[in-house]
C-alpha cells in the first residue's frame, strides 16, 4: 500500500464478474460490486442465506432425529415389555378360569352337603368368580338335584367375576397341562370365557382319553 493510501483508494474486485469496481457510493467509496452486477449479487447473498438456513435446519432434523430413533427405540421396548406381560397375564387368565369351572365341578360331585349349606366362603367365592349361569350349567350337566343356593346370593353376579374381568384369550401351548388339553380351540381372536371354558371341559371329559375322563364324569 502507497503511503498515504487508504482502503477508500484501493480499487476493489467485483466479486460478481471478477472485475475492478470504479464505480463510487454517495460517500465517495469504492462500491463493493457493480450497479450492473447488484440482481446477480442480492442473488448469490439471498443464495448463500437460504443454504446457511438450510444447513442450520439439516442438523437440528438431524438432531430431533436421533431423538426420534431413541424414543422409537424405547416405545418399542415398551410394547414388547407391554405385550410379553399381556401374554403372560392371558395364559394364567385362562387357566385360572379353566381351573376355577373345574373346582366347581368337583364341589358338586365331592362335596354336595357343603354345596347345600352353602356356608363355606371358599364356594361363595367360587360361585362369585364363575357366575349364576356358569354354575347352573355346571348343575344341568352333572345331574345337581340339590339347592342352587348361588341363585339367590348377592354377591353372585349373572356372568360372575371372571367374564365380567372381559374375554381371556386362549394361551398358544397346545400342550399345557395347566387346566386344559390339546382339544382347546386356538383360532386366532379365540376368547375364553367362563361359558367357553365350561364347553371345553364338557368336551374333554366326555371325549376325552381312556384313563383320564375328567371330574365332569368322575368315573
Amino acid at each position: 500500500m502507497w503511503k498515504g493510501m487508504d482502503e477508500h483508494d484501493i480499487i476493489p474486485v467485483c466479486p460478481v464478474c471478477g472485475q475492478p469496481v470504479r464505480q463510487r457510493d454517495a460517500s465517495g467509496a469504492y462500491r463493493g460490486w457493480h450497479v450492473q452486477c447488484d440482481s446477480r449479487m442480492r442473488a448469490a447473498m439471498d443464495a448463500k442465506r437460504r443454504a446457511r438456513q438450510a444447513g442450520e435446519l439439516d442438523e437440528r432434523l438431524r438432531y430431533w432425529s436421533a431423538m426420534l430413533t431413541d424414543a422409537t427405540g424405547d416405545i418399542r421396548v415398551s410394547v414388547i415389555d407391554r405385550n410379553t406381560v399381556a401374554a403372560e397375564r392371558d395364559h394364567w387368565a385362562a387357566v385360572l378360569t379353566v381351573e376355577r369351572c373345574r373346582q366347581a365341578i368337583l364341589a358338586m360331585r365331592m362335596t354336595p352337603d357343603e354345596v347345600n349349606r352353602y356356608r363355606d366362603p371358599w364356594l361363595r367365592r367360587l360361585c362369585a368368580d364363575i357366575g349364576r349361569d356358569g354354575m347352573d350349567l355346571i348343575a344341568d350337566r352333572v345331574g345337581w338335584s340339590g339347592a342352587r343356593p348361588w341363585r339367590r346370593d348377592p354377591a353372585t353376579a349373572r356372568d360372575g367375576t371372571l367374564h365380567a374381568a372381559g374375554q381371556l384369550p386362549v394361551p398358544d401351548d397346545p400342550d399345557t397341562r395347566e387346566g386344559y388339553r390339546g382339544d382347546l380351540e386356538r383360532s386366532p381372536g379365540a376368547a375364553l370365557t367362563v361359558m367357553g371354558a365350561l364347553d371345553h371341559i364338557w368336551k374333554e371329559d366326555n371325549t376325552g382319553t381312556p384313563g383320564e375322563p375328567g371330574p365332569w364324569r368322575l368315573r
